[in-house]
């Protein structure tokens, strides 16, 4: 399963992430979209446990992805990255 599969198909997606003092957490997200900045991917999402929109370093960051049971709808009123 790839992060860019579960952006196009609108998946809810788990992984495991380490912040920046290395201290691992599991994510659960809505994943919104790849963007590329200065030669790295960022995971943007939703995420569900934190309320609130997140971005992630793919290549760093997050590790072991996999597909929630259920699609994304989107959110009313979330809050604009960009």
């Amino acid at each position: 399963m790839s992060i860019v599969n579960a952006c196009r198909d609108r998946d809810g997606l788990r992984f495991d992430y380490r912040d920046h003092h290395e201290h691992g957490s599991t994510r659960a997200v809505e994943p919104h979209r790849l963007v590329f900045i200065n030669r790295k991917w960022y995971l943007v999402a939703y995420d569900l446990d934190r309320a609130d929109c997140v971005s992630a370093n793919t290549e760093v960051k997050c590790s072991s992805a996999a597909v929630m049971a259920r699609q994304v709808r989107g959110r009313a009123g979330a809050r604009s990255f960009y």
